[in-house]
């Protein structure tokens, strides 16, 4: 019931997103800087994540125990086949003290004999069947994983990128901000010197020039930071990258689609159904055909040789609870399993829901921080010409000059939202790998 609800409240506020607002459907990221930046092409940026994925050691890894799982189906399918053995018997009495009256059947002739046998089980207690069910389960789980983690990278690697590049447009546009502020510290002492100004003036102006500067610091270590862990994801060197324009399209977005936990956590629960079956089986009537040829004494030639064979039955009649006790253990662990599936799907909701939370508020905000930040940055121009003209406080373009910085930060940091929230979703609903156009 729970499930239901959100869902239901998830899907009316994604409503609320993609088909109240008809201009979401032309957005593009990173459009509100376009003005000042360039953009990089999206079919560019795409093919370059593309191919960054594919050299990434997650995808081998990936790609490696997919092969695993196909080759666990095969030897289960294979189960269903006769087993063909050969087998040489070596007997020789290496030792006897036995009394010769009324001893034939404990007197026996050397041996060596050669024997070839085929078993064919008729019916295992279903076992067979349910291990070929297990492991189709099985391979399906190690499907998801892979799409998964190939979707995980794709994801991360954006992050990755849109914050090195961020980091580094920040950090620029605040060093070229208090490059122009620096010239105002002699200027604001000369007039000081000069009787012209209130010394209060020239330490309150050093302290806002300071606090910009040692911000400035701190954009410069992040952009390090950020741009040593683009080099390192991607293995090329950062020379100023540009920002993606990406579409944002809500028709890509199939947000009632369920995460890839949710469905790798329906596959092992599956599994666990098997389990039950399999636990079963061992304890089940065994039915089968089997045949046998054997060649007596190899070592003689003698050509004594028969064929024998039939059927093979066998029924475990009362093991002490042991098989009760491992048949209600597999049960335990496969109604574990089911209530999972729950679980994931409770948190499935929940980062859809925070995702949808964070696009609508990203669209909702970066028009206004834009806004506001082209307006203080004329501000900031105009009062730097009225300083020039007329002596104006030079505290108060200080001040402006810091509004600035935060504003650009409020700025890159909804732009970024928006593309991360984006990518989230698509992620969330198994639809990241198609919206790049990436072939597994």
């Amino acid at each position: 019931m729970f499930i239901t609800k959100l869902k239901k409240i998830t899907i009316m506020l994604l409503t609320g997103i993609f088909i109240v607002n008809p201009v979401f459907a032309e957005r593009y990221s990173y459009e509100t800087i376009e003005d000042f930046s360039n953009l990089q092409n999206e079919d560019l940026y795409l093919e370059f994540l593309r191919e960054i994925i594919l050299m990434q050691p997650e995808f081998s890894y990936a790609s490696a125990i997919m092969n695993e799982a196909e080759m666990n189906l095969k030897f289960s399918r294979r189960q269903r086949l006769p087993e063909l053995s050969l087998k040489v018997v070596n007997d020789e009495v290496l030792s006897r003290k036995i009394k010769e009256n009324n001893a034939i059947r404990k007197i026996r002739d050397d041996s060596f004999d050669g024997i070839i046998e085929i078993r064919q089980a008729i019916y295992s207690g279903g076992g067979i069947n349910a291990g070929i069910r297990k492991a189709k389960e099985g391979a399906k789980h190690i499907s998801l994983a892979k799409q998964k983690t190939v979707s995980e990278l794709i994801y991360t690697a954006n992050n990755i990128y849109i914050q090195a590049v961020s980091s580094y447009r920040i950090y620029q546009e605040s060093k070229k901000i208090l490059e122009e502020l620096e010239p105002y510290l002699s200027k604001v002492k000369a007039r000081v010197d000069a009787g012209i100004s209130d010394p209060v003036e020239y330490a309150l102006f050093s302290v806002r020039y300071n606090n910009i500067k040692s911000l400035v610091a701190k954009l410069k270590a992040n952009s390090e930071r950020d741009i040593s862990l683009f080099e390192n994801f991607f293995k090329k060197e950062f020379n100023n990258n540009t920002f993606p324009k990406i579409r944002i399209n809500e028709d890509s977005i199939p947000y009632q689609n369920t995460s890839f936990d949710v469905e790798m956590t329906k596959t092992k629960y599956q599994e666990s159904v098997e389990d039950v079956t399999i636990a079963k089986s061992d304890y089940r009537p065994q039915f089968g055909f089997a045949a046998r040829f054997t060649k007596y004494d190899l070592d003689d030639n003698l050509g004594d040789e028969d064929v024998r064979g039939g059927l093979y039955f066998s029924y475990p009649f009362f093991d002490f609870g042991r098989s009760s006790a491992r048949i209600q253990g597999a049960k335990a662990k496969s109604i574990a399993a089911k209530n999972s599936i729950d679980i994931e799907k409770k948190r499935d909701l929940n980062s859809e829901a925070e995702f949808v939370s964070v696009l609508d508020s990203a669209l909702r905000s970066r028009n206004e921080f834009y806004l506001a930040y082209i307006d203080t940055k004329k501000q900031r121009e105009i009062i730097a010409r009225r300083i020039e003209a007329s002596g104006f406080a030079a505290t108060t373009l200080a001040e402006t000059g810091l509004q600035e910085i935060n504003q650009l930060r409020s700025l890159m940091e909804s732009e970024n939202s928006l593309i991360v929230s984006y990518f989230g979703l698509l992620h969330q609903n198994q639809r990241l790998i198609n919206r790049i156009l990436m072939v597994l």
